[in-house]
């Protein structure tokens, strides 16, 4: 959903950025050839914005039409960016994550990617080395995280760094509020896959056999002819003691 005082900032600061953000494309192309019809046409618009309603504003920009198209978009572009053979699934705003079977993946891709980590390619941390999972719920005024601490890395913990620098750490990704129940539904199938790797293995340890087993085991290899009547009875006497 757009913001009006998002929409006010970039009226007043750069006027055909606000009309990129309000889906008025041509209308911004128009204000930079023409420097905002010198300066007049960029100043009405910003005058009537500020004027507007919240109501009003809502009505013209986000409508139950509109907002369908965006989140028709949002999720087409998740099933693109969505590796072949992904358990899950969640784009933040400096990267995204996927749960594979037996690793997670990270891509910096997002708003924030670029600023945040530069120029990255992808990378995967096995399942079997993570060792923990920081998180913190999206708010109205934070943004939420998801942090990967995992053997044989760094113990990048956000409370060693501070919180300023989660957002540029490698093995995390920042989200918004919006973002947050794909963030939880990652959380939650990770902890799984987690505890089920920490599990211990069974070993499967076969019962010894008893002396009688053993005696018959003899008696058929004599019957057989595969061992002599000597080496049966030394063998019977090792075994009864």
């Amino acid at each position: 959903m757009r913001k009006r005082s998002t929409a006010l900032i970039l009226a007043w600061v750069c006027s055909p950025l606000c009309d990129f953000y309000l889906g008025k494309v041509g209308y911004g192309i128009m204000k930079v050839v023409t420097l905002g019809g010198f300066g007049v046409w960029a100043l009405i618009d910003a005058i009537r914005l500020t004027t507007m309603t919240e109501d009003n504003f809502n009505q013209l920009y986000n409508t139950p039409e509109v907002i369908a198209q965006r989140e028709d978009a949002e999720r087409e572009a998740d099933r693109r960016a969505t590796p072949e053979g992904a358990l899950c699934f969640a784009r933040g705003m400096n990267g995204q994550v996927a749960l594979l079977e037996d690793r997670v993946r990270l891509e910096r891709k997002g708003r924030w990617a670029f600023v945040t980590h530069g120029v990255r390619g992808a990378r995967e941390i096995l399942i079997s080395e993570i060792s923990s999972v920081e998180y913190r719920d999206a708010g109205s005024l934070v943004n939420g995280y998801i942090l990967f601490i995992f053997r044989g890395g760094r113990d990048s913990r956000s409370s060693i760094l501070g919180d300023d620098a989660i957002g540029h750490n490698e093995n995390a990704v920042v989200f918004e509020r919006k973002s947050q129940p794909a963030f939880d539904t990652l959380r939650e199938m990770l902890n799984h896959r987690l505890d089920e790797y920490r599990q211990p293995q069974q070993v499967v340890v076969s019962a010894p056999q008893s002396s009688f087993d053993e005696l018959k085991k003899l008696g058929d290899l004599r019957e057989a002819g595969l061992i002599s009547e000597d080496e049966f009875e030394r063998e019977k006497g090792r075994l009864l003691g």
